[in-house]
């Protein structure tokens, strides 16, 4: 399924998903994004969150599509900061 937009919708009763800060987007289109938040940081300053920027590059990309991966069967883990990827590489056993 294509993500046409990131937002809420309050006239969906029953909710299909959530951005749960899991992505994972191809090296070609995340050159993209990286290209298009640099320009959008140099109008807009950085004060905006991940999930406006996306829904911009969204919205201003017509030509990039952006699909919801269901029933993955990748491994992952959230990091943030450096702690948590050592943590990662220990979980993956890649030190």
């Amino acid at each position: 399924m294509e993500i046409k937009s990131i937002g809420l919708n309050k006239k969906i009763s029953r909710s299909y998903g959530e951005i749960i800060c899991i992505n994972k987007f191809s090296s070609r289109i995340t050159n993209k994004i990286f290209k298009f938040i640099d320009q959008y940081f140099k109008v807009h300053g950085s004060g905006m969150t991940w999930e406006y920027i996306i829904n911009d590059f969204i919205k201003n990309n017509k030509l990039e599509k952006i699909y919801v991966l269901k029933n993955q069967i990748y491994k992952w883990v959230n990091i943030n900061t450096v702690k948590d990827l050592s943590q990662a590489k220990k979980l993956f056993n890649r030190i």
